[in-house]
């Protein structure tokens, strides 16, 4: 797996800690090739984010009406307990986009960093996911609040970012 070397790549979002008792996201970077989309993301806290609590929304088609509704988001993609599953057309239950999405399991740690194809297909029709040259990510934590905003680190319609 490729490496994104923090420093060539822009910090995408910051978010403070805010969820001391569950996967508190920090810092995420977002950077792709002509082959994958590369995810990565640091904690405030040793954890596994790649559990059945913690999510990663991808809005893969640029619309947010299509997909299932996360956070103000038309998900096709859903990340969780590091496999991939699909949403398109709002159903989050038709199973898995594809076997090998590159994240790690079971390991607690403060870096993590995510490889998603720019090729893969949904189960149902084989039509790609990635269908346009926009997205959009939301990366959400199911833990406890200890604040009054919602545990997601959010990356709304209006900081898509573009395939280069």
């Amino acid at each position: 797996m490729v490496r994104l070397r923090i420093g060539r790549v822009p910090l995408l979002d910051s978010d403070p800690l805010d969820n001391p008792t569950g996967v508190d996201y920090s810092d995420i970077y977002v950077a792709n090739d002509d082959n994958y989309l590369y995810i990565r993301f640091t904690l405030h806290a040793a954890a596994d984010p790649f559990t059945f609590q913690q999510n990663i929304f991808i809005d893969a088609d640029n619309t947010a009406s299509t997909g299932y509704g996360a956070n103000g988001l038309g998900s096709e993609m859903l990340i969780q307990g590091g496999a991939g599953y699909q949403e398109k057309n709002g159903d989050s239950t038709k199973g898995h986009h594809w076997a090998a999405l590159g994240c790690g399991t079971g390991r607690a740690g403060t870096q993590f960093e995510v490889r998603i194809s720019r090729a893969a297909t949904y189960a149902l029709d084989s039509t790609p996911v990635f269908s346009s040259g926009t997205i959009a990510l939301v990366l959400e934590s199911d833990a406890p609040l200890t604040s009054g905003r919602p545990p997601a680190l959010s990356f709304t319609p209006s900081n898509r970012r573009r395939w280069r």
